[in-house]
């Protein structure tokens, strides 16, 4: 179990179905073409990018360590492949994946070099990440709040560019693309989500690797 059983509730928020179609709008241009390829979504949990990939046409497999949120992405994506596994060991065949996307999961992976490299195994082409900037707005708020929250969230490994830089090297990828996305602060209200909309540093890193 992974302790994200708010997940799709959270996608269901305001703040949540924003911070959803702004990731998504960093992520498809660089994961681009999916259409009839296979590609793994890794921490795929609730299956939100599993379901934009599959409306892309993308031949879709799901893993996450969460059974109970497998089972949304299931009934979200009937026609994906979904099963319980961990990002640091993939339990497919080297080049098995035309693509790899990766959004908002390596933070709370424990080995996030092993699972760079598995990444790198299990993939034949590129792979799409999205991390959490440590040093925007979220990330201040994920520093404060860490000391009063049990949830998993605020236990994760945020990320500087040089870092996700220094790790996808690491690893063996060459890092193509690196560009900031959500900009936006953690506020959970519609008409300031509106106000605030493409103000402040990114909430995320997406980086498209090869």
């Amino acid at each position: 179990m992974s302790d994200f059983a708010d997940l799709g509730d959270w996608y269901a928020q305001p703040l949540g179905r924003r911070y959803l179609r702004r990731c998504w709008e960093a992520i498809r241009p660089l994961i681009a073409p999916v259409a009839g390829r296979s590609v793994l979504d890794i921490g795929c949990g609730a299956g939100h990018y599993s379901e934009l990939l599959k409306a892309e046409g993308a031949e879709v497999t799901g893993i996450d360590p969460d059974a109970k949120l497998l089972a949304e992405a299931k009934r979200r994506v009937p026609k994906g492949h979904f099963q319980v596994a961990g990002a640091e060991d993939l339990p497919f065949a080297d080049g098995r994946f035309e693509a790899v996307l990766c959004s908002n999961a390596l933070e709370f992976v424990g080995d996030q070099a092993r699972a760079l490299a598995e990444m790198r195994r299990v993939t034949s082409g590129r792979a799409v990440l999205c991390v959490l900037n440590r040093q925007s707005l979220w990330g201040l708020q994920q520093q404060l709040f860490r000391p009063f929250s049990n949830h998993p969230y605020y236990r994760g490994q945020f990320f500087s560019s040089e870092r996700l830089q220094q790790l996808a090297t690491a690893s063996g990828w060459r890092v193509t693309t690196l560009t900031e996305a959500v900009r936006f602060a953690p506020v959970p209200v519609e008409p300031l989500l509106g106000w605030l909309d493409g103000w402040g540093p990114g909430a995320c890193w997406v980086t498209r690797l090869e």
